[in-house]
């Protein structure tokens, strides 16, 4: 096997994937958990609630296939399953199936901002301690992009 000779050591390049597994971990859950809610929802704005969970969990999607490759770039291996998803992530499922429209949102919007927050201080940590400027950049556009989702569930939550 060819050596990965990208300019971070190793040891450093592990850690950043670790990083990454954990936040794909996130991802994932979040991305089940808004599946759920599109299917599940039940509403008199239905139509809209259906579709906007919809273009959500798209958008999740992405997400996790562009950290999975991150990962895979990087020469290590993406978590891919259940199992793992729930013992690396940092964000907790919410199983509760019948739930009001407004507590799906709420959901949403609480781990969205827990991501935003485990993602700002993997940023630091995988730019100042580990050394890798590009999956720091690469962070930082992930997070910009869930700052944008829970702008949009917040709003949802406005009177």
């Amino acid at each position: 096997m060819n050596t990965i000779n990208i300019g971070i050591s190793d040891q450093h390049r592990i850690a950043v994937c670790e990083h990454l597994n954990k936040l794909l971990a996130d991802e994932y859950i979040l991305y089940t958990q808004t599946l759920n809610y599109h299917w599940n929802v039940v509403d008199p704005y239905f139509d809209a609630m259906h579709a906007f969970f919809k273009k959500q969990y798209e958008e999740l999607f992405e997400l996790v296939d562009d950290i999975a490759e991150r990962v895979r770039s990087l020469g290590e291996f993406a978590l891919g399953t259940l199992a793992n998803f729930a013992t690396h992530a940092h964000i907790q499922e919410k199983p509760q199936q019948k739930l009001k429209t407004e507590d799906m949102i709420k959901n949403l919007l609480d781990n969205h901002e827990a991501i935003i927050r485990h993602i700002r201080k993997d940023i630091v940590i995988i730019q100042e301690q580990l050394g890798d400027e590009g999956t720091a950049n690469f962070l930082t556009d992930k997070m910009e992009k869930h700052e944008k989702m829970a702008w949009m569930l917040r709003s949802c939550l406005q009177k």
